[in-house]
């Protein structure tokens, strides 16, 4: 007997996989049609993908991503709710117990991240070295997770430690910054790992307006 239950419901119970702010690439294979859509935010549950078309409610995908640690994650899916010139929620179906275990351990490391604090999913590539003066030893690329006025959480093979001072270049900004690394996982696929980082100064490294920081 097939399962008839609706859709909705199973999306709108956010508790029993808490979501996380992560913007990647997403691939949506609908029948013969490939679309590309990028995420908001993920859960073991589903994700909102931000896409152009919108598909109705119902419809049936295939879905493929990576997380940032190299992660990949293919699975069925359906579209649980959808809004005209926004962007669609989709449940995850048939999901192994192994992408759902690692979506649910990124979720609440990067949910314990985002609660010191403002900060907001984004993806930059920088490159992170142990100073910037010339001859020194080439950086090591690095891509972003979440950024903050303050800091940032990125992953990269670059093997730099715990209170070690690095020199962060962002090409799309032109620009570069001194900062600490407060701390280094390791939790990747082919030796990523996980770096939290602060920025030695107060300048607005990014150039982005972070909300309004709530002081508990």
């Amino acid at each position: 007997m097939h399962d008839k239950s609706p859709v909705g419901p199973t999306w709108q119970a956010p508790r029993r996989y808490p979501r996380f702010p992560l913007q990647t690439k997403v691939e949506l294979r609908v029948e013969n049609q490939i679309l590309m859509a990028t995420t908001d935010n993920v859960s073991a549950g589903g994700l909102l993908v931000e896409c152009d078309p919108v598909l109705p409610r119902g419809t049936e995908i295939q879905l493929r991503f990576s997380l940032p640690n190299g992660f990949y994650v293919e699975t069925p899916a359906r579209v649980a709710h959808a809004k005209s010139g926004y962007g669609m929620g989709l449940e995850m179906l048939g999901l192994t117990r192994e992408a759902r275990e690692e979506i649910s351990e990124l979720a609440r490391r990067i949910i314990g991240y985002t609660r010191r604090g403002a900060r907001l999913p984004r993806q930059f590539n920088v490159m992170m070295q142990k100073s910037a003066q010339k001859g020194d030893v080439e950086g090591e690329m690095a891509q972003t997770i979440l950024i903050s006025r303050h800091g940032g959480l990125l992953v990269t093979r670059a093997r730099f430690k715990a209170d070690e001072a690095i020199y962060l270049w962002s090409p799309a900004h032109k620009k570069g910054s001194f900062a600490t690394i407060v701390f280094r996982n390791i939790r990747g696929i082919d030796g990523l790992a996980e770096i939290g980082f602060r920025f030695n100064g107060d300048e607005n490294f990014w150039g982005v307006d972070f909300p309004e920081e709530i002081l508990s």
